[in-house]
């Protein structure tokens, strides 16, 4: 099949997509949720906060890097953590962008945006403490709390609005 082509998946009567072209959708929706996120991070966290929130890319990755036994000194978290903020901010495009037409009736850039922040609302505040990335949610701040919602739907809205979008055949 050619990568411009659809056909009607018998199963779900979801059309079927070239595997690339959803994939290439999805990376860039990431990366393009992963500047905005980036953006909001930069303009807002250091003025509400004056310092960085307990999600800070640089802490995930030296807590992570803490699990295996590992010391990161400052410049290292920092390096690290760009490398976690923009693998992370792409590969879950490209996982949304590749699952969501298995789940979502709904039609409309907002309501991929809607999903795709549930979703990773869910896994920020369950997943990432549960693997000793972020502390629990109990021992953050209010404004860290507040600012994380800001993130997600800033991350959200811009790649949501670059997700592939789903057609009936």
């Amino acid at each position: 099949m050619s990568t411009s082509s659809r056909s009607s998946n018998s199963r779900s009567n979801v059309p079927t997509r070239s595997l690339a072209g959803v994939a290439g959708r999805g990376l860039l929706a990431g990366a393009t949720g992963t500047l905005a996120l980036s953006a909001t991070e930069t303009l807002i966290d250091r003025r509400v906060l004056s310092r960085p929130p307990v999600y800070a890319a640089d802490r995930i990755a030296g807590r992570l890097a803490g699990r295996f036994g590992l010391r990161l000194g400052a410049g290292r978290a920092k390096a690290a953590g760009l490398v976690l903020r923009w693998t992370y901010g792409p590969m879950l495009g490209l996982a949304f962008a590749t699952l969501e037409p298995r789940w979502s009736h709904r039609r409309g850039w907002w309501v991929r945006a809607a999903e795709l922040a549930a979703a990773l609302l869910t896994f920020e505040v369950i997943g990432m403490p549960a693997v000793g990335a972020t502390p629990p949610l109990r021992d953050w701040s209010r404004r860290e709390r507040l600012l994380l919602g800001l993130h997600i739907g800033a991350f959200a809205l811009a790649a949501g609005a670059l997700l592939p979008a789903r057609r009936r055949g």
